[in-house]
């Protein structure tokens, strides 16, 4: 589907490249699931998908750049008349351009990448591959996201908030594939999960933003000051929301949370 999507953006689909960053996480998390069991393929494999993502990375970002611009003006329309909103408007521009001149032959390059990764798969060692050795993926992922989520809410480090938005999208992946297990449980759990993401998505989307403004802006710093303000003020509810839901997403222990799988995967398999 990654592969699919990037053919997409060369045919000019502006989520193209979106939808391909998504799928390549996507498959970077089913990478940690099957971690142990894949032995020395899953460093070949994560870093190959790894690097193709960081390749996309600044297509996607100017996008991401464009549209929070827009529901920043949107929001405090006494933006537009301030110097700031033009010199902004002109270096984002410039920025887009630049970006969309490089697009081509960066996704050509990562679809070559991922041409070659598709091969591989038939080579994985995976045939046979039981519940029991997913276990200490699926312990991994949920001790590595509770353990984030934890230390981000205990702290104001946005990048604290950026490595748990990582953790928690891994762990919403394991979540879905899961789902029929016991699915009242489990559409609950990455319902809450989507919640969780969508308020990390957007925290980070506010300090791209931010670093931005501060690049582009040198004048106008009044303006700046309030409109940092502002962001950082929905930061701290966004960051409140995610760990309201966090307190009860992780009250499970990672032991008990795995048991409960296991559970359900037995329970399933006798339906």
């Amino acid at each position: 589907m990654a592969m699919r999507a990037l053919r997409q953006a060369c045919r000019g689909h502006v989520e193209g490249v979106h939808s391909a960053r998504k799928r390549l996480k996507e498959l970077r998390a089913i990478l940690r699931l099957v971690q142990y069991p894949l032995g020395a393929c899953y460093s070949v494999e994560n870093h190959c998908y790894r690097d193709a993502g960081r390749e996309l990375a600044p297509l996607r970002d100017v996008q991401v750049l464009r549209q929070n611009w827009d529901a920043l003006a949107a929001k405090f329309p006494e933006l537009t008349g301030y110097p700031i909103y033009r010199h902004f408007e002109q270096c984002l521009e410039q920025r887009l351009n630049d970006c969309r001149s490089d697009e081509l032959p960066i996704i050509q390059s990562v679809l070559k990448v991922m041409g070659s990764a598709r091969q591989r798969v038939g080579d994985w060692p995976l045939n046979g591959l039981s519940f029991d050795e997913l276990i200490p993926g699926l312990a991994r992922t949920y001790k590595l996201a509770r353990n984030d989520a934890v230390r981000a809410c205990h702290t104001t480090d946005g990048q604290l908030f950026h490595e748990c938005r990582k953790r928690t999208k891994d762990l919403w992946c394991h979540t879905m594939l899961f789902e029929r297990t016991s699915p009242n449980v489990m559409h609950i759990q990455s319902n809450q999960l989507k919640r969780m993401l969508s308020s990390l998505g957007q925290d980070h989307d506010l300090t791209v933003l931010q670093l931005a403004i501060y690049d582009f802006v040198s004048s106008d710093g009044d303006i700046i000051h309030r409109l940092i303000e502002q962001m950082k003020g929905l930061q701290r509810d966004l960051r409140t929301h995610f760990c309201k839901i966090a307190t009860g997403v992780y009250r499970e222990t990672p032991k008990k949370y795995v048991c409960r799988l296991s559970e359900q995967w037995v329970l399933w398999g006798r339906c």
